[in-house]
């Protein structure tokens, strides 16, 4: 959540509007400013008993980071939900909770688990059945690949190549070091596999955020197959990044660790169901393999 959505859902607080009826943002998948709101939700919240954690304390030791989970956000949530309302003098007014991607799977269970709480839950791209063999686990990249094929053939074909090109190049005499000039990481690759991540994690994005007016997968494979005659393969997947990722002086490749991506390696119910099981093609193709420089 940013600064000013905190900001602006604990203003709701005060105002006689909310009393005629809620709606709840669930969170989201996407970073976020979880930092800047802080010390404005602190100051905010300094009334109350209960002392908020935030990041430098939640994530200090077991005996906190074990409440992060999506059982204790929709507890809290509920906690929150009906302090306001009683703040308003509304526990009659209803409450509609909303989410999208990872928040729209609270929503989902908010609604179920609590549904003396929650009137209605409004969940937008929330992968709910990913649970219990319901949805094959590699449904998630076959989407992206269908999105890929469907946007242009050849330039599905020219990633599905480019997984082999990528390991024939980093098992050549100093091939990472020619992948890193290549594709102009920030810091040289340790092995072939930390480029291959950085590009999945480049369809990916285009696939879920593939939206107007740009329409990102389409952008990114008018690249790669916009790219000039003679052209190699990687040639044209670096055309691609950059017509995603803009014109910069180099590619970071590698993300560092952050309150942020720490936090979310702990969202285990969720993550583990969307990245295990066989790859597509627009992934790693049939195998992956790790190279790294001797």
């Amino acid at each position: 959540m940013s600064s000013s959505a905190a900001g602006r859902w604990l203003s709701a607080a005060s105002s006689p509007r909310a009393a005629s009826g809620s709606f709840t943002a669930a969170g989201r998948c996407a970073d976020g400013d979880v930092n800047g709101g802080g010390e404005q939700v602190r100051q905010q919240a300094g009334g109350h008993q209960r002392r908020l954690l935030l990041k430098e304390e939640a994530l200090s030791s077991a005996s906190t980071i074990g409440y992060f989970n999506s059982a204790q956000a929709m507890i809290d949530y509920a906690a929150v939900i009906i302090y306001v309302k009683k703040k308003l003098s509304a526990e009659n007014s209803p409450v509609i909770v909303i989410g999208a991607s990872y928040g729209g799977m609270l929503a989902s269970w908010f609604q179920l688990k609590y549904p003396h709480i929650a009137t209605g839950a409004l969940a937008s791209s929330a992968p709910i059945l990913y649970f219990d063999d319901i949805t094959p686990q590699d449904g998630y990249y076959s989407t992206v690949e269908k999105d890929f094929r469907e946007a242009s053939e050849s330039c599905y074909e020219t990633i599905r190549k480019s997984w082999s090109e990528i390991d024939r190049v980093a098992f050549e005499a100093n091939g990472l070091s020619t992948l890193s000039k290549r594709f102009k990481t920030c810091n040289n690759l340790n092995n072939s596999v930390e480029l291959k991540d950085y590009l999945s994690l480049t369809y990916t994005g285009a696939a879920q955020y593939n939206r107007p007016p740009n329409f990102q997968v389409t952008m990114v494979c008018r690249s790669i197959d916009g790219a000039s005659e003679g052209t190699d393969i990687l040639g044209r997947i670096y055309a691609g990044i950059v017509s995603y990722r803009g014109n910069r002086s180099c590619y970071n490749t590698t993300s560092s660790l952050t309150e942020i991506s720490v936090g979310w390696k702990w969202q285990v119910n969720f993550i583990p169901s969307i990245s295990s099981g066989q790859l597509p093609s627009i992934n790693y193709g049939p195998k992956t393999k790790i190279v790294n420089e001797a």
